[in-house]
This record gives structure tokens, sequence and C-alpha cells, in this order.
């Protein structure tokens, strides 16, 4: 059923060479987002010394223009960029000699490895086909912090920091006298127990 409902589609495509500009495009585009989140998370890590994390956002809630200029000024960002993009067409232009060798595919042979490759990926990123899928606190893979902060994609370490950013504003506001009476009593604890 697959077969023929994509067998036209991909007739139609190939006769005008949209599929070869869609795929590449679309290799252009997921090569420059992808080598742009890694220099990010590179300049991240000697930043703050952690992955990429809620801090990220306060680029939004603090002095936008005063963090900017930081940025701009501490950090080659015209050049990355430039380099990123230079990569990112390299890639293009590597994806597109691929495209001209017309390695062909039987249809049937590529929606199937298409598909495995998909499911295999789907199992890699969630990490188990039992109950439990890998988690923010499972990458953790050595001793050394610094292996351990850039071991996680940094795609997902923007997701999860998003997470944490999202769940960051729900908390319930707390009275500011219902504050300064625990304020009190904690204060009176740790006075009572320093004595001790």
């Amino acid at each position: 059923m697959l077969y023929l409902v994509l067998k036209p589609l991909l007739y139609i495509l190939n006769k005008v060479n949209l599929l070869k500009f869609f795929l590449n495009f679309y290799a252009f585009v997921l090569s420059f987002v992808a080598i742009l989140f890694v220099v990010i998370n590179f300049y991240y890590y000697e930043m703050y010394k952690t992955k990429i994390d809620i801090f990220i956002f306060n680029l939004k809630n603090d002095n936008t223009s005063a963090i900017m200029d930081i940025i701009f000024s501490d950090y080659p960002i015209f050049k990355l960029t430039s380099l990123v993009f230079i990569t990112a067409f390299l890639i293009l232009l590597i994806n597109n000699y691929i495209l001209k060798k017309k390695i062909l595919f039987k249809l049937r042979s590529f929606v199937i490895l298409n598909i495995t490759l998909l499911l295999l990926l789907i199992i890699g990123a969630r990490g188990s086909l039992g109950t439990f899928p890998l988690r923010e606190q499972d990458h953790n893979i050595s001793n050394f912090e610094v292996i351990n902060n850039l071991n996680p994609n940094p795609i997902i370490a923007l997701i999860w920091a998003a997470g944490h950013y999202k769940n960051n504003y729900n908390y319930a506001s707390v009275d500011k006298n219902e504050f300064r009476n625990l304020e009190n009593k904690l204060f009176h604890y740790i006075d009572k127990h320093k004595k001790l």
C-alpha cells in the first residue's frame, strides 16, 4: 500500500528535481543547526562549566542588550558563524555529489531501509526497549565532569533546559507575610542549633 502511494509521488518529485532540491536544502539546514549547537555548547561550557542549562534563558530575561554586547565582544561570533556556514555548505556539496552519482535503490528497499534506520534511531534515543527511557540524570558516563557535561547532545540539553525553564515559572508565589513568618522560624531554628 505504502509502495503504491510513494511511487507516483517520488516519480513527480524526480521529474521536477524537487526531491534533489529538498534533500540538499535539508542537508544544509540540518548540518548548519547541528554544528551551530555544537559550537554554542562548547562556548557555553567554556563560560559556565556546565552543559546547556536553564541559565541560557537569562539572555531573554535579563538585560538582553548588555548580554549581547558581552557575547559579541568576548567571542568571535562572525568568524564562528562563517565557519559553521562554510562547513554546512561543504556538507551540501558532498550531499549534492552523492545525489549526482544516482545510487539507485528500488523503492521498496529504500523505504524499508529508511524505516529501519528511523526505528534504530528511536530505540537509540530512548536508550532501552524496557519501561524506563534515558533521562537527564543518565547522561553521566565518566568520573570526569568535563566529559559528562559535554556528553549530551546540545539540542537535547536545550530541550531539557527549556523544560526546567517552563517548570520554573509554575511555582506558586508566596505571600510576603507568610514568607516573613517562615524566615523567622528558619533563622530561629538555625540560631538555636548553632548554640548546641
